[in-house]
């Protein structure tokens, strides 16, 4: 299961907006992080992502979602958006040409299945949302959940605003037929470099998922606490 290493509020302590992951790890290191209690106040909703390394396998990916709703469940009464990071993958408009993929269809589509399985089971995750797809993935996952018709639809896909400049026509007609929210994120493709991960905890050998809750005024939508949960092995 590896040691779950737990962030503090990143804006309660006041932390700088551009600070990366690895700034806000060493912050907490200096500091004793409290956690705040369960829930957040009425007028807040809590979006969840959780981040998964490159060539995890879909048993382990499995393994991690499970875990990281232990530590939602824990936290929250209700988890508005749930989406899931493959860092494998990264949004192309090259993709869209048929040019090959990182992480195959039938993975992707795997890995979609026990993430909403999960979710699911734990009673607590209103939607589900998946990051980087480009028309052809979308396509694909789309088709197999219509023909297995075991797993929900996608409600988000969270795309990299650095590294798409325009989003493709096709994409945008595919999301407003199955009606999916095309959400852009700034989250770095390398969310915690191992050098830097070394740094902080020199006994790890890698980080298994990543977990970040962000609490959202529901009348402002104003962000009222962004807090990560990094599971070290």
């Amino acid at each position: 299961m590896g040691q779950t290493v737990y962030s503090g509020d990143v804006l309660q302590h006041r932390i700088k907006p551009e600070s990366d992951l690895a700034e806000v790890l060493e912050h907490a290191m200096t500091c004793q992080q409290k956690d705040s209690g369960r829930g957040k106040p009425e007028a807040a909703y809590i979006t969840a992502k959780l981040f998964l390394p490159r060539d995890v396998s879909v048993e382990e990916a499995g393994r991690s979602v499970g875990e990281a709703l232990e530590v939602c469940k824990e936290r929250h009464q209700g988890i508005k958006q749930f989406i899931i990071a493959l860092q494998d993958l990264t949004f192309s408009d090259i993709l869209e040409d048929g040019s090959p993929c990182e992480v195959s269809g039938e993975k992707i589509s795997q890995v979609w299945k026990l993430f909403t399985a999960r979710g699911a089971e734990s009673g607590i995750v209103e939607e589900y949302g998946i990051s980087e797809l480009s028309t052809e993935r979308l396509t694909d996952l789309l088709a197999r959940i219509d023909k297995e018709g075991d797993s929900p639809v996608p409600t988000i896909d969270h795309i990299n605003a650095t590294d798409c400049c325009a989003l493709p026509p096709g994409l945008i007609a595919l999301s407003k037929e199955r009606n999916i929210k095309l959400l852009a994120h700034h989250d770095p493709e390398d969310l915690l470099p191992e050098d830097r991960l070394k740094r902080i905890y020199p006994d790890a050998q890698k980080w298994q998922w990543i977990l970040r809750l962000t609490s959202i005024v529901k009348d402002r939508q104003v962000l009222a606490g962004n807090e990560y949960y990094v599971n070290l092995l």
